[in-house]
Formats: C-alpha cells, structure tokens, sequence
C-alpha cells in the first residue's frame, strides 16, 4: 500500500464525521444564538478543536488495517499527516466560511480572526485561515500523541 491509497483511506474515515459535526455544530450555534441574542462569544473554535482531538485519537483501526495489508508504519504515518493536514485546512476554511457569512448577516459571533490589526481584508482571512489550520493540526496532533502509548 503506498501513501496515496492510505491517505485515500483515512480521508473517506473524515468525510462523513466532518459533516455530521458540522450538521450538529449549526443546529447548536442557532439555538445558543437565539438563546443568547447579543452575545459575541462563538464556541464554534473551541468545538473545533476539541472534536479534532477526538478526531485524533481514533486511528487505531486504521493503523491495524494498514499493518494487516502489510503497509509500514513510515507509509501509514505518512497517510495520517496528508489526511491530518487535509482535515485540518478543510474545517479552518469551512469555519471561517460559518464565520463570514455570520458577520454578513448580522449575527454577532466573536472570533481572534476579526481582531487581527491587518488592514487588508483578504490577508487578514488568509491569516486567520492560516492561524485557524495551525491551530487545529496542533490539536489533531495532540490527539494521535496522546493515543500512541495506548497501542505500543
């Protein structure tokens, strides 16, 4: 099995999680937006990051299915960090999406990205991309390093 097919694999792993999070995510932040009408504090971030790291944390299956089709752990590794950092880029734009299209309809939800002194419009959402990416592959990653010692 070769990185490409293994980075297939772990991405189709994603692929409907992602989405029943964001399904999930959404119905949430409409009920808490008009619970709290007003409020600008936006746990959209932080539920991110803490369902990355449980995201993180399962790859166990994964792993045994890579050694079971007799890939080595380097291929497998490899497979996870292209899948990690595909994950992680997707969810940081699909959040600043949310987050956008928040602001142009005028609900109120506060996030680091608007406080970030660039005049540019553009760059500053490329920033915050970039700072929402980094963010969550800190947290996906954290997840695996916390998963590791339970299968060694």
């Amino acid at each position: 099995m070769n990185t490409k097919t293994s980075f297939l694999f772990q991405i189709s792993e994603y692929k409907w999680t992602v989405l029943l999070f964001y399904l999930v995510s959404l119905l949430i932040m409409g009920t808490s937006i008009t619970l709290a009408d007003g409020s600008s504090v936006s746990g959209l971030e932080v539920a991110t990051c803490f369902f990355l790291l449980v995201c993180g944390m399962n790859f166990q299956s994964a792993l045994m299915f890579h050694l079971q089709m007799g890939s080595t752990r380097r291929t497998f590794f490899k497979g996870w960090l292209l899948s990690s950092c595909a994950v992680c880029l997707m969810t940081a734009a699909l959040n600043l999406t949310v987050l956008l299209i928040s602001q142009l309809i005028g609900i109120p939800m506060g996030s680091p990205i608007f406080a970030i002194p660039i005049s540019s419009v553009v760059l500053r959402m490329a920033v915050g991309l970039l700072y929402q990416f980094a963010t969550f592959f800190l947290f996906i990653s954290l997840g695996y390093l916390l998963s590791v010692p339970s299968i060694v």
